[in-house]
């Protein structure tokens, strides 16, 4: 009976403390790769979907990378963002500044990975520019052009939205 208690509690401890931290992941959730923002800079938003996360990683463009130390909480945002950009600008959401991303995002035909050690966490590429429209690349199901919402969950409306076959996705 109690070796049956044992394997009940056992089960229960897995469903319950285990198993939210598999399956957990980070990801890159929208880019801001222009300075025509309302924050004046570029900046790089990632989600975490699983239990709070610390990430001693690097964020890197085509040409360059630089070294990051962030915690990025549960179920929730964090930024990345560089020049002018004043951290205390997203109140409520780690953030971490740097001088450049990388050596500065291009408008078009750049890349963003972001590597947790050497492990490549995801990566996101865009060859359109979104600079006379203020957008940014934000993920909602896939890869959209949308309306900025730094720190947030993303919203991209239908009149927003530019198709999948625009981007170059890796």
């Amino acid at each position: 009976k109690s070796f049956c208690l044992a394997i009940l509690v056992g089960i229960l401890f897995a469903f319950l403390v285990v198993l939210p931290f598999i399956g957990a992941s980070v990801r890159i959730n929208e880019i801001m790769p222009h300075s025509n923002n309302a924050y004046g800079d570029e900046w790089v938003e990632l989600y975490n979907d699983g239990a709070e996360v610390d990430i001693s990683g690097i964020i890197r463009d085509k040409q360059s990378n630089d070294s990051f130390q962030l915690k990025i909480p549960e179920e929730g945002y964090a930024l990345i963002v560089s020049g002018k950009i004043d951290c205390s600008s997203f109140s409520g959401t780690n953030c971490v500044k740097l001088t450049t991303i990388g050596n500065g995002l291009n408008d078009a035909n750049d890349s963003v990975f972001i590597y947790d050690g050497s492990s490549l966490i995801d990566d996101f590429s865009w060859s359109k520019s979104l600079k006379s429209s203020g957008n940014s690349w934000s993920y909602d199901g896939s890869w959209e052009e949308c309306v900025p919402t730094p720190g947030k969950k993303n919203d991209c409306g239908d009149d927003t939205t530019t198709s999948s076959s625009e981007l170059v996705l890796s």
